[in-house]
Formats: C-alpha cells, structure tokens, sequence
C-alpha cells in the first residue's frame, strides 16, 4: 500500500507541474483502456495468469500493480493464449450459441433494449430424478451466464430463461445470484423472476459491450466482423510470418481494411516485420486472405501475370 501511496503521489506532483505550464482547456492524464483501466478495474479478483506480448509493457504494468506483478508474465506464442488462437477466442467470445463441456447449451441473443440469455439442457446427462436434475443444470447454468455477462459485457436489462422449477428453488437461485452478482465488478440489480418465469437483472453500462467493438452490428448472431478487429487479426497474421523464410507477400482484404490498417497500424507493422507487403483490395469480401507467399521474384512473376489485377505496395 505504501508503494502505491508513494507512486500516486509522484504522478500528483508530475500533473500539478503539468497544470501549470499548460493553458486550459488541456488533458493531463487519461488511463488507456488496455491495459491500466482494466487491471485496474480488476486487481481485486483472483487472477492466475496475466500475459503480455510487450517487455515493456509487462514491466510498466508491474511496476503500476506490484500485487499482481508475480503473476504477469510475456506470452510465448505469438498469436495463441492458454494454447488456442486469438482469433477463435474473440470469435467464440461474441457467439450467440455457447457449448458448455456438460452439455448445457446457452443462446444468447442482444438486442438494443435487453439481452436474452435461454437455458438448454438436451445433451446435459444425470443419474438423478427430472426435477433435481433440472435444479442442478440451473444452478450450473447460472455461473456460465455471469461468465458470459462479464466476458462480453453486457449491461442494462437482461433476462434469464432457466428450466422450469419449483417456487422454492426459484427461491433458493435467486438468492445465489443475489450473493454471486457481488463479485461483479460493475453494479449488478437482481429484480427476481417475471410472471413468465425468466429472471431479470440489470447491470450497469460503463463501456461498450464486445460485440458492439468487435462487429458492425448490435445482434449476436454470425455477423461481419468489423473493419478494426479484421485489422488487428492481420497484424497478428502478418508478425506471425516474420519467422518464416520469406521476402514478399501479397495479401486480400477490404478497403477499409486497408484504410484502418494504414492509419493506426502500419507504423508498428512496419518495425515488426522484415517482408515486403502487398495489397489487392476487394470490397466483396469480410475477411482478409493471403494470396502469395514467398521470394520477391515469386511475387512479382505473380503482379506481372496479373495485371489486370491493381496490386499496391503497403509496407
């Protein structure tokens, strides 16, 4: 505690300094969202692994939050954590349909006024009677849909439909969302359950929810994803190829795309990777595409036999 006293301290004086010599209207200081507003947001939950893919970053955020510093570590894999790739984490992330181990399905469906979150228990299996069954699956249930609520964050209204239970179970869940709702670092409202049994709570909005920062569109069904998250996937794309043995690259993607690409990421590319990079734009498509890898002569035999193809150098 005393070190973050000291530390904020430090800052104090550096922004007092700052106020003077800078004429108002004048931004002193803004946390990024990545990584500080969220470490911040959640140093008190118990984390076990908090990865990196910048040295100086890492070091930065432990010097800020020396209680989690033993648990901050720089990730191995250039696009993989916990062993499965970026890209089907943040798509699995904004999913409607999410499949449980158990056998219990969730379809989660936003719309602009409320969130749905429907309970299915058909490849769920117990030895024990129907009802108590139904209980046990409900209670399950109930901790993936918070998982769910905080992994995408969902706010403002947002109703559960479990399986049909008895009024003291009813009872007996709603107390145990009332107590697990607290670990939320959000403020979380449980109303209790509707005349149509679905059980409605409200949570509050602080940020823009991930399907809304990831897609063009407010539905979580299978969607285009957005120009800025296909943009960031090629940057990963392409500082994953800098390993290999190659000397140019022609690459397949929007023009907006393209457009996000050059204005927020190409600079940072550009020190990442040792290759000559090519674009062919084609506004028919969503994702982008790897079109030719290889030796510079192998890339430019391909522009040559190509020429009705309009093919612009990026980096």
């Amino acid at each position: 505690m005393d070190q973050d006293l000291e530390k904020t301290r430090l800052q104090w004086r550096q922004l007092k300094e700052l106020s003077i010599k800078k004429k108002a209207p004048y931004l002193l200081f803004q946390h990024p969202l990545v990584p500080d507003q969220m470490l911040n947001h959640y140093q008190s939950f118990d984390f076990s692994d908090i990865t990196f893919d910048n040295r100086k970053t890492l070091n930065d955020m432990q010097l800020a939050f020396p209680r989690l510093a033993n648990k901050m570590r720089i990730r191995k894999e250039t696009n993989k954590i916990a062993g499965k790739e970026i890209q089907q984490w943040l798509i699995e992330a904004i999913e409607s349909v999410v499949h449980k181990q158990d056998g219990i399905t969730l379809t989660i469906e936003q719309t602009e006024a409320l969130t749905v979150i429907d309970i299915d228990s058909n490849k769920f299996t117990s030895r024990q009677n129907k009802q108590e069954t139904m209980y046990r699956i409900n209670q399950k249930a109930l901790k993936y849909c918070l998982e769910e609520i905080q992994k995408r964050n969902l706010s403002g209204i947002i109703l559960i439909d479990f399986l049909k239970m008895r009024k003291a179970e009813e009872a007996a869940l709603l107390k145990q969302m009332q107590v697990t709702v607290k670990e939320d670092p959000l403020p979380t409202q449980v109303f209790g359950f509707t005349r149509l049994g679905l059980m409605e709570l409200t949570r509050k909005r602080e940020r823009t929810g991930l399907i809304q920062l990831l897609t063009n569109h407010s539905a979580s069904a299978r969607l285009p994803l957005s120009a800025e998250t296909i943009a960031y996937q090629l940057e990963r794309e392409l500082i994953s190829w800098n390993d290999g043995n190659i000397e140019s690259m022609i690459i397949l993607c929007h023009e907006e795309v393209v457009a996000f690409f050059n204005r927020f990421i190409k600079q940072h590319v550009k020190t990442k990777i040792h290759f000559t990079l090519y674009c062919q734009t084609d506004n028919k498509s969503c994702e982008f595409q790897v079109i030719r890898a290889g030796s510079d002569d192998l890339i430019e035999e391909y522009i040559k036999q190509h020429q009705e193809i309009a093919v612009d150098r990026m980096l």
